[in-house]
């Protein structure tokens, strides 16, 4: 289990990947979705990969988003009002080995998990070229889960790689505790009380900070090799550490 990617919407996708760009980060231009009105750039990071998503028409966007709450009715948050607020970082995603057994382990727990969402083809391993699953209530930071039956280095390996590695995220939250032991529970990692208010999970690929805030999403990413770096982006900050 680690840290796969985080998906950032913005409402003007060329702006944002130009800022990106300034920073160091190679952004591609992957694809597009007519049905939601959207295109799609990534950049790679390590094993890790970036996923900025630029709303072209909102009206379609909207209609997309209205299918999603029906399959997703409990989740709070509405990215909608993100990218309508200037955009900022909507999800994170865990890639686990055995999807099938992550979501048996929380329907056990009694977690809300959603049937898996396969795409792509069905390998001879069994698995599909990718599969996900996400929880169908809570607050929409906590991430889904999704497996793939190519190895990163060998799937990313089309991707131009960014200089920057994330070392963390910073997630605002009324109740940090709380929802670092929602989390804990999630990904089966120890939960850690560093300072004051401030909650770990140590994530393998980008360790995830819980802090008092009203935001209720992913407000900051910290990357390695950047000391000094502050900057906002669509809603997001970027921030440097050594």
């Amino acid at each position: 289990m680690r840290f796969d990617h985080l998906t950032h919407h913005v409402p003007d996708l060329a702006a944002a990947m130009s800022d990106y760009t300034d920073l160091g980060f190679s952004m591609k231009l992957v694809g597009s979705d007519s049905v939601g009105g959207t295109r799609i750039a990534f950049c790679r990071n390590g094993r890790s990969y970036w996923e900025l998503i630029g709303v072209d028409d909102m009206l379609a966007f909207e209609r997309q988003q209205a299918q999603r709450q029906e399959r997703y009715p409990d989740l709070i948050f509405s990215i909608v009002d993100a990218v309508k607020g200037g955009g900022g970082v909507t999800s994170f995603a865990v890639e686990v080995a055995d999807l099938d057994a992550v979501v048996g382990r929380l329907r056990a727990a009694g977690l809300p998990i959603a049937e898996p969402v396969r795409r792509g083809r069905q390998e001879e391993s069994g698995k599909w070229t990718w599969a996900m699953a996400g929880l169908t209530g809570g607050p929409a930071w906590l991430p889904f889960f999704i497996e793939y039956a190519v190895p990163g280095d060998q799937r990313l390996a089309a991707l131009p790689m960014s200089s920057w590695r994330i070392n963390h995220l910073i997630i605002e939250t009324q109740q940090p505790l709380a929802g670092g032991q929602t989390l804990s529970a999630l990904l089966g990692l120890e939960l850690c009380h560093v300072e004051s208010e401030r909650w770990v999970v140590p994530l393998p690929g980008a360790t995830v900070h819980l802090v008092p805030g009203n935001a209720e999403r992913i407000t900051t990413v910290v990357l390695s090799g950047a000391p000094g770096l502050a900057r906002d982006i669509s809603g997001l900050r970027l921030a440097g550490t050594n």
